[in-house]
């Protein structure tokens, strides 16, 4: 994907709301002596072999809405395990992306992209 990631497959849907838990296995993993520069950690659940629901912790910022790179990160892990289809909706707090991989090209993800800040910074 071009940046590090951990994904890791939950038993139960419901974990995916417990910050807490979340972020203390997201913060034990960057942490650890397995990453020198940190990796985002992917949470997912599989919802249909077409659906999955996924939260990122990302390094050096924590939870995020959405992750494009994580996205493809984590189907591409459920697709090569076989826990869902090819062509698979990943559901996020911020939105849902649609990632396709036939295991021999790249990987597609497709969705909505919006605006959603606006600034400016005096350096």
């Amino acid at each position: 994907m071009g940046n590090p990631h951990v994904v890791i497959n939950l038993a139960h849907a419901d974990l995916l709301g417990s910050d807490e838990y979340l972020q203390e296995v997201a913060l034990a993993i960057q942490n650890s002596s397995l990453f020198a520069n940190g990796t985002n950690v992917n949470f997912f659940v599989i919802i249909s072999p077409n659906e999955l629901k996924m939260r990122t912790y990302e390094r050096g910022v924590g939870f995020t809405l959405a992750c494009g790179s994580g996205a493809c990160a984590t189907a591409s892990f459920a697709i090569a395990q076989k826990l869902c289809n090819n062509n698979v909706c990943i559901s996020m707090p911020g939105g849902t992306l649609n990632i396709h991989w036939d295991r021999e090209k790249e990987i597609e993800m497709t969705g909505n992209a919006a605006y959603v800040f606006d600034g400016i910074m005096i350096l």
